[in-house]
């Protein structure tokens, strides 16, 4: 039974399914997606020696991770595969995969100061 007007609790209904939604799904927000949505802005604004500038930048510093790390983030950052499915592919298990994750994130950080510029 409602007791509030249908407006609030229509409302109120959605903004609880939204986090909800969030929170099964843990959207976080990445240094490769704030990327990409520069990118997409700037593509809009009309500005493509920036983000040809961006993107090489950011191609050049995939290419500096060791291969096997620079194919697990790649395969999961580029590709959008789960863990899961990579150590699958890869014959590797999601331990690992979790490392080289963690290892390609962390330089990726270190890196980015530069890479932003």
């Amino acid at each position: 039974m409602i007791t509030t007007s249908l407006k609030s609790y229509l409302f109120k209904a959605c903004h609880n399914q939204f986090l909800l939604h969030l929170r099964q799904n843990k959207v976080k927000v990445d240094l490769l997606d704030t990327i990409h949505w520069e990118i997409l802005a700037q593509a809009r604004a009309k500005q493509p020696i920036v983000q040809t500038t961006k993107l090489e930048r950011l191609h050049s510093l995939i290419a500096k991770l060791p291969p096997r790390c620079r194919e697990v983030f790649i395969l999961n950052k580029l590709e959008r595969r789960k863990y899961r499915e990579i150590a699958e592919d890869l014959d590797i298990s999601i331990k690992t995969v979790e490392n080289h994750m963690s290892k390609a994130l962390n330089f990726m950080r270190e890196h980015a100061t530069s890479f932003l510029l």
